[in-house]
């Protein structure tokens, strides 16, 4: 897919079927969660997808060069301000 610049980063991506159904429409996706769990789930059910444990509060990326962030539910554990 050409239409993102960079990488897209599913926030907070659970068992990490949304990071691979964006791999899967060619675009470079990684998943992060918090919970080490969900990132050996999806590690292991969609080996060829990039998976870390991190935070929504400090992604490893440079600046400018994340083309897209999907945060799906994952918001909903954050204060409105």
């Amino acid at each position: 897919a050409s239409d993102v610049d960079g990488e897209i980063v599913d926030a907070g991506c659970g068992p990490g079927h949304w990071t691979n159904f964006l791999a899967e429409q060619g675009y470079v996706a990684r998943g992060v969660d918090l919970v080490p769990e969900f990132v050996t789930y999806a590690t292991n059910t969609f080996p060829g997808v990039s998976y870390t444990l991190g935070s929504l509060d400090s992604l490893d990326a440079d600046t400018g060069s994340i083309g897209g962030i999907l945060s799906w539910y994952s918001l909903i554990h954050y204060e409105p301000e």
